[in-house]
């Protein structure tokens, strides 16, 4: 919902939040600087042809679902330093492919 409501442009408050102030306070623009990171890895990705990507974070990590055909692709030596070289910028220090491939999509 949060997200949803970053993309529309909805303006939230903290009682829309339905936390205690200090936790709405503390948690805020950690949501807000995850979102931009994730948009940030995601459009990099497509940048290098990898459609329908999707860029998951914890920590320092990334996960990445792609698509089961871009895996060759993005096993490739040049491709995997672009990727991390890229990523390390945003202070991601591990990189993770999720070998399931990206779940649900339709293109």
């Amino acid at each position: 919902m949060f997200l949803k409501a970053l993309q529309s442009g909805t303006s939230w408050s903290v009682s829309d939040w339905r936390l205690p102030t200090a936790c709405a306070g503390c948690i805020g623009p950690y949501l807000l600087d995850g979102y931009a990171t994730i948009k940030k890895c995601e459009n990099f990705l497509q940048s290098l042809d990898f459609w329908g990507c999707r860029v998951r974070l914890a920590n320092d990590s990334a996960l990445i679902e792609l698509l089961e055909e871009d895996f060759k692709r993005f096993a490739e030596r040049e491709t995997r330093l672009s990727v991390w070289k890229k990523f390390n910028d945003f202070k991601i220090k591990k990189i993770l492919l999720d070998i399931r491939g990206r779940q649900g999509i339709c293109l």
